[in-house]
This record gives structure tokens, C-alpha cells and sequence, in this order.
């Protein structure tokens, strides 16, 4: 491949790459936000993160179809088929393109790693959380407190020791 034609689609397929790389940066900082407002129970915080995590994962989705788009045009000028992945493409490329590309696709790929640790955790708080929601609705319905303030208007405190039995059950 040379020329000025093949060079437009390489810095297209480095661009979509780029912008990949950008995406799942976002989407990895997201994560990392949704679990700090789950810790903290901030539910107002944790959906804002959902909501920017959908507008992340769509802007990602077009990242990846103008990626395939582009990295179809380099196969097909390198006369592969448009199929191919770009770990079948990157060797067609002029030595210094294909390092630069390799390097975007190893730092993507690192990002969704990381991801999907993010991802591992924040289900481990949520699994959590529900534990907890669900001894709380145990609490309730054993109705242990029955009301929460004393004849003098004093809040009732809860027996911890009552708590902290029915709390080992879910553990």
C-alpha cells in the first residue's frame, strides 16, 4: 500500500481508533464514579452515572462501527478480505503506522480490561447492597422496632445486638 489515498485511510482507521480509545476511557471513569456513588449510597449520583454510562456506550458503539468501517477500506486496499480483524490488517500497513495502530488497539484493549474489573466490583456492591436492603426489610417486617420514638418524643434506639444477629445471616 502507498500513496496519498492509503495514507487517508490509515489516519482514518487511527482516528476511529482514537476516538475508541477516548470512549472507553470515559466509560472506565464512569465506572469508577457509579461505584463511588453506590458506596456512599447516593442514588440521585448513581443514576447521573447510568445515564452518562448509555451516553458513553453509544458514543463508543459509533466509535467501534466507523473503526470496522475504516479498517474495511485498509484491508480491502491492502487486498484482504474486509472481514479481516485488524490484528490481520496491522501487517499490511507501513512499519511506523502499524506500531502506532498496535499501540491504540493494546491500550483499548487494556481499558476494557480494566472495565470489566470496574464492572466485577461494582457488582459485588450491588449484590451488597442488596443484602443489606433485604435485612432491612427483614427488620421491618419482624417489626423489632415498633415505633420509632418513645411516649417522651425521644428517638428509639435500635438493639445493635438484634441488628448485628440478623445482619450475620447474610453474610
Amino acid at each position: 500500500m502507498s500513496g496519498r489515498g492509503e495514507t487517508g485511510r490509515w489516519e482514518e482507521l487511527r482516528s476511529a481508533l482514537e476516538a475508541e480509545r477516548r470512549a472507553c476511557r470515559r466509560l472506565g471513569a464512569s465506572a469508577k464514579r457509579l461505584q463511588a456513588a453506590l458506596t456512599a449510597a447516593r442514588m440521585a449520583d448513581v443514576e447521573a452515572a447510568l445515564r452518562q454510562q448509555d451516553e458513553v456506550l453509544q458514543e463508543l458503539e459509533r466509535s467501534r462501527r466507523r473503526r470496522r468501517a475504516a479498517q474495511q477500506r485498509v484491508a480491502l486496499a491492502a487486498g484482504l478480505p474486509p472481514e479481516s480483524s485488524l490484528a490481520a490488517v496491522l501487517p499490511a500497513l507501513p512499519a511506523p503506522e502499524a506500531e502506532r495502530l498496535a499501540g491504540l488497539r493494546r491500550d483499548i484493549e487494556e481499558e476494557v480490561e480494566r472495565i470489566s474489573r470496574a464492572n466485577d466490583t461494582t457488582m459485588r456492591l450491588i449484590e451488597s447492597f442488596g443484602r443489606y436492603v433485604r435485612f432491612l426489610r427483614d427488620v421491618l417486617q419482624r417489626n423489632e422496632v415498633v415505633s420509632a420514638y418513645t411516649p417522651e418524643g425521644r428517638p428509639v434506639e435500635p438493639s445493635l445486638r438484634a441488628a448485628a444477629r440478623s445482619l450475620s445471616r447474610y453474610r
